[in-house]
């Protein structure tokens, strides 16, 4: 076991491959094997361990992940089935990052590569627990730091990465100020006809373009002006139930962007799960690139279900794609306050 107090935060640095990485209080540590593989275990119940290896070129980060799945994904493995997945980005490295769950353990994957090394960070935790310790697991990953060779030009993004533009140094300095901090817990949108909640930043716009159509931006003349969340409902009507609704919407926008949308790219597709308060709503999500007005942007969809019937709720956020990973952390904390058919700060909804 390493030194240190394990009553106050800590920063660990690898001797091997140098990175860096802040551990939380009320944790113990430890290295094992020849390569230093690192684990926390904190007293509040989850387990988080590091392993590395040699950058492996040879497999994008989704092929990496679907050999992990082989080994330990399905019926009497350690993970039962899966959750969820998608793209991000750890400290300016592309990553994937993927949701697993067994009989007592949900387990979240999260597979960064950078010019060196390939980094696999596992966090396991209860499943009833899961959500409220996750956000120690996502601390330490904000206050990852990998070696500066690690972000050398080689560096090569998988296919779909959905950071892989970097932003020009005039926006993503403007927009790094703008999210210091990033939203001051902002304002609340709630409507019971629509049958939502949602918190956004204070000083965004808030408009309807339609009655089951709410769309949020940053305001006019600010680094966030051409950033945009919207939230729709949609009923097919044909639709059996929500499952069945999820699929037909998904579909829909498809055709639509297949139609309408120039110099479309299909970057991500993946199954999505809505945490509603310890409910999970299953649905769906994707991630395109399109031009507009000679601009290139980058769209995130999601598409969750109500808690019954066949209404569908369409979830986006567009960005110029220079400025996409500049406001990503608004658009997901605006995500994570998304309550659907349910009350938020005494809002009723219907």
């Amino acid at each position: 076991m390493l030194p240190g107090d394990e009553n106050r935060a800590r920063l660990y640095d690898h001797p091997i491959r140098k990175y860096s990485i802040a551990v939380p209080a009320g944790t113990r540590m430890g290295e094992r094997g020849a390569k230093k593989d690192l684990f926390v275990q904190s007293r509040r119940g989850f387990v988080v361990t590091i392993q590395t290896g040699d950058a492996n070129r040879a497999l994008d980060l989704g092929m990496m992940a679907a050999r992990m799945e082989s080994q330990y994904l399905g019926s009497g493995k350690a993970w039962e089935r899966k959750l969820g997945d998608r793209e991000i980005t750890v400290s300016a490295l592309p990553a994937y990052d993927g949701v697993y769950e067994g009989a007592n353990t949900r387990t979240r994957v999260v597979i960064a590569r950078g010019a060196l090394t390939d980094f696999v960070f596992v966090f396991r935790a209860s499943p009833e627990n899961f959500i409220d310790l996750e956000r120690d697991f996502d601390w330490m990953l904000e206050n990852f730091r990998p070696a500066a060779a690690e972000k050398a030009p080689q560096s090569v993004a998988p296919k779909g990465e959905l950071s892989s533009a970097t932003p020009d140094s005039t926006a993503s300095v403007e927009a790094s100020a703008a999210l210091l901090p990033p939203v001051d817990g902002g304002r609340v949108f709630a409507d019971g006809e629509v049958g939502y909640a949602i918190r956004h930043p204070g000083d965004w716009v808030v408009a309807k373009p339609s009655a089951f159509t709410t769309m949020f931006s940053g305001p006019q003349g600010s680094p966030a002006y051409f950033t945009t969340v919207s939230v729709q409902n949609v009923k097919p009507p044909s639709a059996i139930d929500a499952g069945d609704a999820v699929l037909r919407v998904l579909e829909n926008l498809k055709s639509q962007l297949n139609r309408g949308a120039k110099d479309l790219t299909f970057l991500a597709e993946a199954e999505y799960v809505h945490d509603q308060g310890g409910m999970a709503l299953p649905g769906r999500q994707f991630v395109v690139s399109y031009a507009r007005e000679d601009r290139l942007y980058r769209q995130w969809t999601i598409i969750a279900p109500r808690t019954d019937g066949t209404i569908a709720h369409v979830w986006s956020y567009a960005a110029p794609d220079n400025q996409f990973d500049a406001f990503r952390p608004i658009a997901e904390w605006m995500l994570g306050s998304w309550r659907i058919g349910r009350q938020i700060d005494g809002a009723p909804l219907q």
